[in-house]
């Protein structure tokens, strides 16, 4: 699908608020709403995966976040996918170059809970973790700058 000056900007008002109404889209791209409606079904079908909310999740008790390095001791990735899958505090599994395999992003209500997941993630190999002291910038997405897509 390519891509004009018109869907990043679609694009960029939905990353920021994917709930905006229909006729400010439409408005704020200088299109009608029909337009606007059509655009971004073509861009659900090529581009945007699915839609979210984000979540405070300090005020529902989460006040742990940590990044965690996996380094895995043998040929055990399936069993490591497949735990870390059904744990819904892993938030993000990434499979990374370096010296460890995979970095996960994990919430946690204390260091209590996050010590046992640490247990559990032992029998895989070494860990290191990072725990986040405070998010200086937030998953925003990435925005773009229409200016990039003239013609």
């Amino acid at each position: 699908m390519n891509l004009d000056n018109i869907d990043i900007k679609i694009l960029n008002i939905l990353q920021r608020n994917s709930r905006e109404p229909l006729k400010s889209i439409a408005q704020q791209c200088f299109i009608s709403s029909p337009s606007a409606s059509s655009r971004i079904q073509k861009l659900e079908k090529y581009i945007i995966k699915n839609y979210r909310l984000v979540i405070d999740y300090e005020k529902l008790g989460y006040q742990i976040k940590a990044f965690i390095n996996v380094s895995l001791k043998s040929d055990n990735k399936k069993e490591f996918i497949h735990l870390v899958q059904d744990i819904p505090n892993v938030l993000e599994v990434d499979n990374i170059t370096g010296n460890y395999d995979f970095i996960l992003k994990v919430l946690f209500k204390d260091v209590h809970e996050l010590e046992k997941f640490l247990i559990k993630l032992k029998r895989f190999g070494q860990t290191n973790t990072n725990i986040v002291f405070t998010t200086q910038v937030e998953n925003r997405g990435m925005i773009h700058d229409e200016s990039h897509f003239e013609d």
